[in-house]
């Protein structure tokens, strides 16, 4: 399951439902917390194994805090399922993120999470979205896995007629991707 938080002062409720409902992997996005507070992610609850990435770096170290805090990544991967977790690459910016899951069978998934920035008409949206994309398919490309798992918080509409829905349309279709929603 993907769970975009809002923050997690006002998300971690309904966080702990999504654990308490047994997901296999849960990830989150926007959580909004600085790197001394991700603990809240990586200890959130006994039957997970967690791994938070924060995007407030530059904002913290600006030195007053103004506007609304931004981003973060996390995944909750449920210790039941016995596999081997190991964390390939975060994107700079902590939109994506990728982790190799080796299963005790030895079936290998790549599963990615992302956090895309909110639609706009503007150039910055557009590279910013390719820069994404850029991640993905590096992920991919230099990872030997089984299967490729992507989920998050895409911010677009998937079938409208804009540049975010057509961009990673084609991009999904190039790779063969199947959404599976």
């Amino acid at each position: 399951v993907s769970y975009n938080m809002y923050g997690f002062n006002q998300g971690n409720i309904l966080l702990n439902d999504l654990c308490n409902d047994n997901f296999d992997i849960i990830a989150v996005q926007e959580h909004w917390l600085g790197d001394s507070e991700l603990s809240k992610i990586t200890q959130f609850h006994d039957s997970y194994h967690g791994y938070a990435w924060s995007a407030m770096y530059n904002k913290l170290s600006s030195g007053i805090l103004v506007g609304r805090p931004f981003g973060g990544l996390g995944l909750l991967i449920n210790k039941d399922l016995k596999i081997n977790i190991s964390c390939v690459s975060v994107q700079s910016s902590c939109r994506c993120c990728s982790v190799v899951l080796k299963f005790p069978s030895g079936f290998r998934i790549l599963f990615i999470s992302v956090y895309f920035p909110c639609l706009n008409a503007g150039k910055d949206y557009e590279n910013e979205l390719l820069e994404c994309l850029g991640f993905i398919e590096d992920s991919i490309e230099h990872n030997s896995v089984d299967a490729v798992m992507l989920a998050g918080d895409l911010n677009f509409e998937w079938h409208s007629d804009n540049i975010g829905s057509r961009l990673f349309s084609s991009f999904a279709d190039d790779l063969n991707f199947k959404c599976c929603a």
